[in-house]
């Protein structure tokens, strides 16, 4: 049985391992942690005042927690849950990205209508990107590689590149008035960019289209690949992580050369017996 978690506006936000979620207590300023195993909070984190956003770092084994009554962001060793470090993070900051390939955090600042970057090395504040409106929520895009940012009073998504820290594109958003959350994608992302590379070159794409192909179908490849290079199927079987030899036999597609294959084999396991090939009669006779 779960235990019960009493918290005013507590909001799960993410895991730093399969077993951790970590829960903003808005209300009392603090952070539970709970491990879904044993169902059971393992601890809390204190002194976090008004904590909105959480973002584990499994890479760094922290989490970053950012406090709006302090206005500050802290670092939380995710071993200890102490906290480690305690860094400025402007005026009202709120949601919390990162960005791996530059190791950098960047917290979105709603009043001081600011991104702040931090180094997630050293936790120092490197710089501050004035957005000309209220930050609302910071997400990292692991697809380009680049932070965006909702822009208040704008309605408007800001992109952010980690490699200089300047506002390189700012897309309008029709309709959204308050613009805040702010949900990315990747997976499909990626997939618009696929099509539109495929499309370029004269190449249908989509699952539902005749003859177009997906980024599904370069698993089946991959898998076939593998059965032509000669590597069993059971071993195919484990390395795809099917749960039978059936699914991974699905998965591998006709292969004209693995016919020729076998007959060539067969022949030769024929010579080596001495047996001849069939005669007229169905009968087959030794050398």
């Amino acid at each position: 049985m779960f235990h019960r978690v009493e918290a005013r506006r507590a909001l799960i936000i993410r895991a730093s391992t399969q077993t951790r979620r970590y829960i903003a207590h808005l209300g009392d300023g603090t952070m539970a942690v709970f491990d879904t195993n044993e169902e059971t909070l393992v601890g809390d984190v204190k002194t976090l005042s008004r904590v909105h956003g959480i973002l584990a770092v499994p890479e760094f084994r922290q989490v970053y927690a950012s406090a709006t009554g302090s206005n500050e962001l802290a670092v939380i060793s995710d071993s200890a849950l102490q906290i480690i470090a305690r860094v400025p993070a402007g005026d009202y900051p709120d949601g919390v990205a990162y960005a791996s390939k530059a190791n950098k955090i960047y917290v979105s600042d709603l009043h001081g209508k600011t991104d702040t970057v931090i180094d997630a090395k050293t936790n120092q504040r490197l710089a501050t990107i004035a957005l000309g409106g209220g930050a609302g929520n910071t997400q990292y895009d692991s697809i380009s590689e680049h932070i965006f940012v909702t822009v208040h009073g704008k309605n408007e998504l800001a992109e952010i590149d980690p490699n200089n820290d300047q506002v390189i594109g700012n897309y309008p958003l029709p309709g959204c008035s308050g613009s805040h959350g702010l949900v990315i994608d990747s997976e499909h992302r990626l997939a618009c960019c696929l099509r539109k590379a495929s499309e370029s070159v004269g190449i249908r794409y989509g699952q539902s289209v005749p003859g177009g192909w997906c980024p599904h179908d370069l698993r089946h490849t991959c898998l076939t690949n593998l059965a032509l290079a000669g590597v069993p199927i059971n071993g195919i079987k484990e390395y795809a992580g099917h749960s039978s030899i059936v699914e991974t036999q699905r998965y591998l597609k006709f292969m004209p050369e693995s016919v020729e294959l076998a007959a060539q084999a067969s022949s030769r396991l024929a010579n080596i017996a001495g047996f001849q090939p069939t005669s007229k009669r169905g009968k087959r006779s030794k050398a």
